[in-house]
């Protein structure tokens, strides 16, 4: 076993004895018994995790004992790239690091200081064993088994090759539309990505399914910026889940994080007010409607007269913006009406040329 992510110093081939185990572990020792740094639990927010990741890896051409090691989750990073977004991929288990999600993690005393104290990384539910150090808990641990036989479980992981670093990926409504954003700020053979998307309605979670396709830049070392639309006007989603599917030209990919949009249809009818009012030449009518149904917004002038038809067709539940100019019609107050079944609602508009 080499030093290095943590590791002291290291074990070599042969009888051990407790001093091996104790040189192996963080340097340090503690008041209670001096047998080394004591053992901590707490809890930590993904992306404060990744945060600390990020900058345990911003000093590696210089020291690599302060890369964390923990059981269970491996860490992918290019250190060829710039320090602060060297990370490629961080997986907990089987999955991606959940940015939002609470980890609790067993480690040492000084793995505490170094987040909170230098990094100013918030820690939560802190509980420090008194007395009992992980030289304590890896030299029984090496008594139990009487032979250890190391095993590389590659949890910390250098790739100069690393095809794409992505950098960010976000979701939000906008109307009937989810608007996708991603950017990169590296490629390599990066034959582009595939947009999937996941359904959840009535508190049932459909499949993974893959809605389109964008190339991508094959190798740069340039920002690149991607973006895609899509039309959910059809779709009787209360959430949208949304990954990514890297691939390569090899035909190699990785999975981005998951992307997560929450609906939250209207429960009634409603008429807004235009705006502005009073308005000269163009002015916006906002309306909502709480299911699938044919929607007439229609301006009649003083008399009762017809004199434009905004939209006269069928939507689904949201909620909905149309711009309107007047620019043929004379100064005046003048009526506009939304109708969709049996709802019917009518407000002033005034045109002041």
């Amino acid at each position: 076993i080499e030093a290095g992510g943590s590791t002291a110093q290291p074990f070599y081939e042969g009888p051990l004895v407790a001093a091996d185990a104790f040189r192996v572990v963080g340097y340090g020792f503690n008041t209670v018994n001096g047998l080394g740094f004591r053992l901590v639990t707490f809890d930590i927010l993904g992306s404060d995790l990744f945060t600390a990741l990020e900058m345990c890896l911003a000093t590696i051409e210089a020291n690599d004992e302060f890369l964390p090691q923990v059981s269970g989750m491996k860490y992918v990073y290019n250190p060829d790239w710039a320090a602060g977004s060297r990370l490629y991929s961080v997986t907990v288990g089987n999955n991606q690091l959940d940015p939002s999600a609470t980890y609790t993690v067993t480690g040492n005393e000084l793995l505490v200081e170094l987040l909170t104290g230098y990094f100013q990384i918030p820690v939560s539910n802190l509980f420090l064993y008194d007395s009992l150090s992980e030289f304590q808990v890896l030299a029984e641990y090496i008594a139990n088994l009487q032979t250890i036989t190391p095993v590389i479980e590659g949890r910390i992981v250098a790739d100069n090759n690393v095809p794409v670093e992505l950098i960010s990926f976000e979701g939000f409504v906008e109307g009937n539309n989810v608007q996708l954003n991603w950017s990169t700020s590296t490629e390599i053979n990066n034959r582009g990505f595939y947009i999937e998307r996941r359904i959840i309605a009535n508190d049932l979670e459909g499949d993974w399914n893959a809605i389109s396709f964008k190339e991508g830049r094959g190798t740069t070392t340039e920002i690149t910026n991607y973006s895609y639309t899509d039309d959910v006007n059809d779709l009787n989603a209360e959430i949208i889940k949304y990954r990514l599917k890297q691939t390569d030209f090899d035909g190699s990919y990785t999975y981005s994080n998951v992307a997560t949009v929450i609906f939250s249809q209207p429960k009634y009818f409603k008429l807004n007010q235009n705006y502005p009012n009073p308005f000269n030449p163009i002015t916006t009518f906002e309306f909502q409607i709480p299911s699938k149904g044919n929607v007439s917004l229609k301006i009649f002038d003083i008399l009762g007269n017809e004199v434009a038809t905004i939209i006269d067709e069928k939507l689904s539940a949201g909620i909905y913006k149309y711009e309107w100019n007047a620019s043929g019609l004379a100064s005046g107050i003048y009526i506009y009406k939304l109708q969709s079944g049996d709802f019917v609602d009518t407000k002033k508009i005034i045109l002041l040329k």
